[in-house]
């Protein structure tokens, strides 16, 4: 989200970091809870390699009692959510892409998006 959000927010205010938070507490919480499922915090993840460093944050939480068909369930809807916290902050007005449910499409739309702000 770098191009798209360059130089549209202030110091501590990047609209995609805000964008994982809004997804984390309005949609992935929530949709976590009616599966009847958990949220649990972890301090120290065993997930392999983490960036770090350089502004990276890192907030990692364990999802628990979920069926197992529940990421593909809920990985559409994050995207799109993310997309249009995003963009909605980053660049208003902006139209969004039109078909949010093909990851190669997306993927191509977000990239014209992005080289359009860079120019």
């Amino acid at each position: 989200f770098r191009p798209l959000t360059w130089g549209t927010h202030g110091q501590f205010m990047n609209p995609a970091f805000r964008g994982l938070q809004l997804l984390r507490l309005k949609f992935l919480i929530p949709s976590v809870q009616e599966a009847g499922g958990k949220v649990r915090r972890v301090s120290n993840p065993d997930c392999g390699e983490l960036p770090s460093g350089d502004g990276w944050f890192r907030e990692s939480f364990e999802l628990e009692g979920l069926p197992e068909d529940y990421p593909a369930q809920v990985l559409l809807p994050c995207v799109r959510y993310l997309v249009q916290a995003v963009l909605g902050v980053a660049r208003p007005g902006t139209r969004l892409p039109s078909d949010m449910d093909d990851p190669v499409g997306l993927e191509r739309q977000l990239d014209v998006l992005a080289e359009a702000c860079v120019r």
